[in-house]
Parts: C-alpha cells; sequence; structure tokens
C-alpha cells in the first residue's frame, strides 16, 4: 500500500468521508434499515473488479472477482442473520485493502484508491459496530412510541431468543428487564414476579399458548433462517404458511410457549 503523503491523504479521505457518510445516514435514519451497511459493503467489494476491467486486464478480474464474493457473500449473510457478519465484511475488506498491492496485480487501481479504501471500509465498520452496542439508541427523541411488553419465566432465554430471531439489538439488560429494539417495534421482556412464577411450568419443547386474542408478528429477512435459528433456541417456527399481499407468513412459538407470527416479504 501506498505509505507516502498522497497516500496518508488519501487514507484520511477516507476516513472523513465515512464518518460523514455515516452521520448523513444516521440523521435521515437510513441506518435503521439492516440493508443499508450491507449495500455499502457490496458496493466497496465491487470496485477492484470495476478497477480490472477499466484497466483492462483481464488477467486480474478473476482473483478480484473472487476475492470480491467473499465479501458480498458475508454482507449477504450478515442481511440475512447477523448484522456483525458485515461488520467483519467491512474490516476484513480494510485488511484486503492493505494486502491488496502484494495479492494482486492490477494495474486500472489508482495508487491513492488502497488507503483511500482502508479508511472508509474501517471507519463505516467501527460506525456498525456502535449501532450495534450502544446501550442507547439515541436516534430517538424519546421514549418508544409502540412496543410489546412480555413476561418470562426464564428471562435470559426468552429475550436471547427474540433478539437472535427478530435481529433486535439489546438496549437494557438488568436482573428483572431486558429491552430490545428494532426499527420497527420495542419489546420488553420482563421476569414474572416471584409469587406468580412457583405456578408456571415450562415444558421441554413448550406447549403452544394460544388461549389469547392477541398475537403479534415480527418481519423478518428470512422465514428460513428464522426457522433455524428458533429450533436452535429452544423455539419453533411451524412449516404451515399464508400468503398474503407482498408477504408470506408463519406461525411461530418462543421457549416458554408464547405464540408470534413471522412475516417475510415476497415479490
Amino acid at each position: 500500500m501506498d505509505f507516502s503523503q498522497t497516500g496518508t491523504f488519501a487514507l484520511a479521505i477516507g476516513v472523513a468521508l465515512a464518518m460523514c457518510v455515516g452521520v448523513f445516514a444516521h440523521v435521515l435514519r437510513l441506518d435503521r434499515d439492516r440493508a443499508f451497511y450491507p449495500v455499502v459493503a457490496i458496493v466497496v467489494a465491487s470496485y477492484y473488479a470495476l478497477f480490472a476491467l477499466a484497466g483492462g486486464s483481464p488477467q486480474a478480474l478473476a482473483p478480484e472477482l473472487l476475492a470480491g464474493l467473499v465479501f458480498v457473500v458475508l454482507a449477504a449473510l450478515g442481511f440475512r442473520g447477523s448484522l456483525w457478519l458485515v461488520v467483519l465484511a467491512l474490516a476484513g475488506h480494510g485488511i484486503f485493502d492493505f494486502f491488496h498491492g502484494a495479492l494482486i496485480g492490477n494495474p486500472g487501481v489508482p495508487a491513492w484508491w488502497p488507503p483511500f479504501c482502508l479508511g472508509y471500509d474501517v471507519t463505516a465498520a467501527a460506525g456498525l459496530a456502535w449501532l450495534l452496542t450502544r446501550p442507547t439508541d439515541a436516534s430517538l427523541s424519546g421514549p418508544a412510541r409502540a412496543g410489546l411488553f412480555i413476561y418470562a419465566k426464564d428471562l435470559g432465554r426468552v429475550a436471547a431468543f427474540y433478539e437472535a430471531v427478530a435481529g433486535m439489538v439489546r438496549r437494557r439488560n438488568d436482573d428483572e428487564l431486558v429491552v430490545l429494539h428494532s426499527p420497527d417495534i420495542q419489546l420488553l421482556v420482563h421476569l414474572v414476579p416471584p409469587q406468580y412464577a412457583d405456578g408456571i411450568t415450562i415444558t421441554t419443547p413448550p406447549q403452544r399458548r394460544e388461549q389469547t386474542s392477541l398475537k403479534f408478528f415480527f418481519t423478518v429477512p428470512s422465514i428460513a433462517s428464522a426457522r433455524q435459528t428458533a429450533a436452535r433456541l429452544g423455539g419453533e417456527v411451524f412449516m404451515e404458511s399464508w400468503q398474503g399481499p407482498g408477504f408470506v407468513v408463519c406461525n411461530a412459538m418462543d421457549p416458554e410457549g408464547n405464540v408470534f407470527q413471522v412475516r417475510e416479504f415476497v415479490p
């Protein structure tokens, strides 16, 4: 990588640009859409192949496409599952930028591009990591406008279930209450008071609690992925499905038998 004055300047510009884009996206709440950072990762992963085409180097095109595919797949898996995979894709591409010149000879790549892309990638990865770990949702001007309260006998297990299946982010975590957040809804998982907990029996596998007039739903990127995650965490996404206008829906059950629905948008 270029460590000259030009390379250092390009690195600084990459960092500054990523910060500006991150702040802009956060102010406009573009980053509340889980597709935002995966798309960023896919775009940055494509540039080296474009440079190979622009430089008229078919020898460089194949390895650039293969390398880019790794990061595209990571970004896609992160969109479908955990966004931490997108953090890994962005940070990993920054490492790739650092070693690119030693790995692939691509005459179409400008000398300033690897340090610029390195600065952008690592800063974007740090920004996404901050979004995933910050203790409060700074993008909200006040308390959540809508949410759902669930009482759980095993607080940690139920909270972890919804955190993983619905792709939510933990905002508060104490002995009696876990607050989970997504761009769509806030979920509050509260420990069942001790005086009532002894009268509640949770079986393995859990029995469906269907004697209720309320049923909530979450939209997930993939029902198939949600089904696998739910099974791993002690719940279940049932096989029967229904088609709606632009979505498909399945009933599901958490580890304590509470019934809800998962939806997936379809073309």
